[in-house]
């Protein structure tokens, strides 16, 4: 490597550990052992970031590929993983047992299928407490819910995307049905509790707690790996697409640091009504998979309080 790829990680602020290979276009490939990715940038990005770009650098921040305590947190567990003895996983601590009132409630707030029972939910938040990190919700929505939940998204107005960590279109979703309605189910205080309590975090409260989004990712739009926002308590993500086959590519994909070969812990395929529910961390680390075919889901998150608020 040259002077001049030295010159430019000390004057981005590049981790030590990228590995810099400049192009035949004038360009510049970044080789992230950490995270096991290649960064490609074009002339146009190096220059950008020659000429102290704040959208450049900004872009350098998203894909992590600059020092920052996130980092250094990711570094630390993936040698701690690396090194540790391939045995059981710790015990996970003690978590107060589902309140099974609330498993009632919640079956009947959500009839039909395996979730308008209250053993059903009970097993859930069992798989919880036992350490399971994801929680499956499969077939939570019917099949008709989402599939008119996905004919409402394709009528909403999204933006287009195309950043290092995102290719695809996304869409606030407004203040009326059919989305007030699925917003208000999915704050119900018992299923808050409930994922909350399941996976070890703390229930967040109130309307403002809950953000959703509609995502529609054509053919090759992908989601690029990355670990979710640090105000982030629990994500969700709901599939609404009929009959999706593995290859039609576009699962979302947990890669485990524990695993150094690169094979992915989980895939998790976005069918109608499905839902998936994981506490973000810097060992939920996933990614999209490049898709197919049209790709509808819907991704929210229970956010953090803000400080200071009760």
């Amino acid at each position: 490597m040259g002077g001049g790829a030295e010159a430019r990680r000390a004057a981005w602020g590049l981790r030590p550990e990228l590995m810099l290979r400049p192009t035949a276009e004038g360009g510049l490939q970044l080789l992230d052992p950490l995270f096991e990715q290649v960064h490609t940038l074009s002339p146009a990005q190096v220059a950008a970031l020659d000429a102290e770009d704040a959208a450049a650098h900004a872009m350098l921040d998203e894909a992590l590929l600059r020092a920052s305590p996130l980092v250094d947190q990711l570094r630390e567990q993936a040698w701690a993983a690396r090194l540790r003895p391939r045995a059981f996983p710790p015990t996970p601590a003690p978590r107060p047992p589902p309140d099974r009132g609330a498993c009632g409630r919640l079956a009947a707030a959500w009839p039909g299928g395996a979730w308008g029972q209250a053993e059903r939910w009970r097993r859930l938040a069992e798989e919880g407490r036992a350490g399971a990190g994801l929680l499956r919700l499969d077939g939570l929505l019917p099949a008709a819910e989402a599939e008119a939940l996905a004919a409402a998204a394709a009528g909403l107005p999204a933006a287009r995307l195309d950043t290092a960590r995102v290719a695809g279109h996304r869409a606030d979703l407004p203040d009326d049905d059919p989305w007030r309605a699925l917003r208000e189910r999915l704050l119900d205080a018992d299923l808050v509790g409930l994922l909350s309590s399941a996976l070890g975090r703390p229930a967040p409260r109130g309307p403002a707690a809950l953000h959703l989004n509609a995502w529609a990712l054509g053919p090759g739009d992908h989601m690029a790996a990355h670990a979710d926002g640090p105000t982030y308590e629990l994500t969700l993500v709901i599939g609404l697409n009929p009959g999706w086959a593995a290859e039609d590519g576009g699962a979302i994909t947990f890669f485990d640091p524990a695993r150094p070969e690169g094979a992915p812990a989980l895939r998790w395929l976005p069918q109608a009504g499905d839902a998936l529910v994981f506490a973000p961390a810097a060992h939920t680390w996933h990614a999209v998979e490049p898709t197919r075919r049209l790709r509808r889901t819907l991704s929210g998150w229970w956010l953090r309080p803000a400080e200071g608020t009760p």
